[in-house]
């Protein structure tokens, strides 16, 4: 049976996993791309996103590579303020876009 402070910080774990998830998605950028800029394996990066189980000199990599390194308010859990804002959420693209690479055999005549 876990304690108080271990479920505490199991949950900050998932939260802030979800907000870098979020930011990912607002940047449209996969998992995928993530992981490679970090240096990890795309299933370390899927895991810690639903999880929150990632070393935090990699979570910092991770938040760097979003561009957010610099930003101390990212930490700072991000709630929806409103039963709108979290209805807006809610309904949002779930995945980043797949985007076309250039001057492949799909560019070919």
């Amino acid at each position: 049976m876990q304690n108080f402070s271990q479920t505490v910080a199991q949950n900050t774990a998932i939260n802030l996993a979800e907000e870098v998830r979020r930011t990912r998605l607002a940047q449209n950028v996969t998992q995928s791309d993530i992981a490679a800029r970090v240096g990890i394996s795309p299933a370390t990066y899927f895991r810690f996103e639903k999880t929150g189980d990632i070393t935090l000199k990699k979570f910092l990599e991770i938040i760097r590579a979003l561009g957010r390194g610099g930003d101390v308010t990212f930490l700072a859990l991000n709630t929806p303020r409103s039963i709108e804002e979290l209805e807006r959420r809610a309904a949002s693209r779930q995945r980043a876009r797949k985007t076309q690479k250039q001057g492949g055999a799909d560019n070919a005549a």
